[in-house]
C-alpha cells in the first residue's frame, strides 16, 4: 500500500478474506489510515519536541529522570528487584 501497489494488496487481501467485498472494505480502511497517518506526520514537529510539548510524555520523562538522579545520588538501585522465596 505504501508503494502504491493497490491491486496487489487487494489480490492478497482477497485470498485472505471470505469475499471480495470484505477485502475491498479492509483495503479502504488501510488506505484511509495511511492517509491520516501521513497527515499527522506532516503536522507534527520533531520527535524530541514531543517530549516537552505533550504533557503525558513530559511527566513520564521527568519521573524517569528523577529515578536516574536518585540512583546516582544514593549509589543504590531505586527500584529493587523482587526475588521469589
Amino acid at each position: 500500500m505504501l508503494k502504491g501497489r493497490h491491486k496487489r494488496a487487494f489480490n492478497s487481501l482477497a485470498r485472505l478474506r471470505w469475499t471480495k467485498v470484505q477485502a475491498a472494505r479492509d483495503l479502504f480502511y488501510m488506505h484511509t489510515l495511511l492517509k491520516v497517518e501521513a497527515e499527522l506526520n506532516r503536522k507534527k514537529g520533531s520527535k524530541i519536541a514531543e517530549f516537552f510539548t505533550i504533557g503525558r510524555n513530559r511527566r513520564a520523562m521527568i519521573g524517569s529522570e528523577i529515578v536516574m538522579f536518585m540512583q546516582q545520588v544514593c549509589k543504590l538501585p531505586t527500584i529493587l528487584p523482587v526475588y521469589p522465596n
